[in-house]
């Protein structure tokens, strides 16, 4: 679909490209599922060309999939962020719980 088509002039978004941070989304098979072909299936679903190719345009970030081809629109409206910012998992893990009740905070 072509941002003309959406009736999109200009990004209806806006980014502040030096505090972006690196977030990564996993799926897997739980060890003891109860249906782990099925399981597998989905992930081998979420694998496949159509559900990358999808993935931009309806949940806006990038396939997983090296290769995939991204959305013109996706392209033309979206900032790459050369070194977004990260943390350690170790870091994130001994701090997860406090910087979650301090961000909740904010809107109680």
């Amino acid at each position: 679909m072509s941002d003309t088509a959406l009736g999109v002039d200009e990004t209806p978004t806006g980014v502040v490209s030096d505090t972006c941070y690196r977030q990564i989304e996993f799926a897997g098979v739980f060890a003891n599922a109860k249906n782990p072909r099925a399981a597998k299936a989905f992930i081998e679903f979420m694998l496949g060309a159509s559900f990358q190719q999808d993935m931009p345009a309806q949940m806006y970030v990038y396939p997983v999939v090296n290769g995939t081809p991204l959305p013109e629109v996706f392209e033309k409206y979206t900032t790459r962020i050369a070194e977004p910012l990260s943390l350690p998992f170790d870091e994130v893990a001994a701090n997860r719980e406090r910087w979650i009740s301090q961000w909740a905070s904010v809107f109680r």
